[in-house]
């Protein structure tokens, strides 16, 4: 184990550069994925706030008794 993680490590340490082009519109997709997923998480924990609140609610009764003579 110890091997792989230090084979790793120098893999890491003498890479060269890799003369790469990312252009603008791949970030932007990026930030998009992420602003998605971001309000995609906040619906999911919105469901789950609600469903933990229904099982503490305490139970009303449905048929209140009569009030008067």
């Amino acid at each position: 184990m110890i091997t792989i993680i230090t084979a790793f490590l120098m893999l890491l340490m003498f890479t060269g550069s890799a003369h790469a082009y990312v252009d603008p519109g791949s970030g932007i997709f990026l930030l998009q994925i992420l602003a998605a997923a971001g309000v995609g998480a906040l619906f999911y924990l919105r469901r789950v706030r609600e469903y933990i609140k229904h099982l503490f609610r305490a139970k009303r009764d449905p048929d209140p008794p009569p009030d008067g003579p």
